[in-house]
């Protein structure tokens, strides 16, 4: 058994993970980036889009640079790039054409995208994901208007001009609500939109590159979590159990211990057994030390913490 914690390969489900992941990722960036036309050709979306959420995901990183990590190898330098990637197709996707509203939601996108990481590369919280949801249905509506004929976002009807009989005030009795044109929204000018099925192939890429994400940043925390079974390993093997003992996996990276350099982690994982230690040696000082009378004569909450001391008391 104590040798068995030495030979245990470590497997390669990472590394195929994060191959699949990526191509999940860049299948779906190709979807955003298409539309059919009224003759069921295939157009692109052009490359506006994707440059703003290149600028999204560059600016997003640059936020966190203070507080992230550098990828330690080449595993996690590919896990970075397919998560960059994946914020441009992912914003370059959803984003209006233009308008006020455009630059509102690059900020709220970079916000979103700013506040959360995994080491290493952007993460896509669920706040994010659902912010993201209802841009591409703003940008779905906008197609469809277009679609119509209609470029506008929508009109509103003046209450009192527009029941008036006249003529003269036909075009004031309506007010347009964020016009756009064709060329904002990159539709081809000749044959139309065919906007059923371009709405399913944008659905389609959006849940791709999600889903993508998400188990990109999974595999990108299994590969930093072996990187770190790799390092106690080999310590002794009891040695090594205990530490993973005293710090286990589930707060690796919760004590930030993804992304550190080799020095920096056996450092990191030294000063956290010598704290862990220290804090076990004084508990089982203070329970020794602790008298019966302060255990006894309590109730509810009190009672069950003093069978939890007494507990303690006995298995030190």
């Amino acid at each position: 058994m104590s040798d068995e914690l030495h030979t245990v390969p470590r497997g390669r489900s990472n590394e195929l993970e994060l191959a699949l992941s990526s191509a999940m990722i860049a299948a779906g960036g190709v979807l955003l980036g298409v539309q059919l036309d009224g003759l069921r050709r295939v157009h692109g979306t052009g490359y506006a889009g994707f440059a703003m959420g290149l600028f999204v995901a560059l600016l997003a990183t640059a936020l966190v640079s203070r507080r992230a990590t550098l990828p330690r190898d080449a595993i996690s330098w590919w896990g970075t790039l397919a998560s960059l990637f994946g914020v441009a197709f992912l914003v370059g996707g959803v984003l209006v054409p233009a308008g006020p509203w455009l630059f509102v939601e690059l900020a709220m996108l970079t916000w979103f995208f700013a506040r959360a990481r995994s080491a290493p590369g952007l993460f896509v919280t669920p706040q994010a994901v659902l912010a993201l949801a209802a841009m591409l249905f703003f940008r779905l509506w906008l197609t469809y208007q277009a679609s119509l004929g209609e470029f506008q976002v929508g009109t509103l009807e003046v209450p009192v001009l527009s029941k008036l009989p006249f003529e003269f005030l036909a075009p004031f009795t309506r007010i347009p609500i964020g016009s756009f044109t064709a060329d904002e929204l990159a539709i081809p000018a000749t044959e139309g939109l065919d906007f059923p099925a371009t709405i399913a192939i944008w659905a389609l890429g959006f849940t791709q590159v999600v889903v993508g994400l998400t188990w990109r940043a999974r595999a990108a925390r299994e590969h930093e979590d072996d990187r770190i079974h790799a390092t106690i390993r080999r310590l002794p093997a009891g040695v090594a159990r205990l530490v993973e003992g005293l710090i286990p996996e589930s707060e690796w990276e919760s004590l930030e211990l993804h992304g550190l350099a080799q020095r920096k982690l056996e450092k990191r994982i030294e000063q956290l057994v010598r704290e862990r230690v220290g804090r076990a040696h004084d508990v089982e000082q203070r329970l020794r030390t602790l008298a019966r009378g302060e255990l006894a004569n309590t109730t509810g909450f009190g009672a069950d913490i003093a069978g939890a001391l007494e507990s303690g008391k006995e298995e030190s």
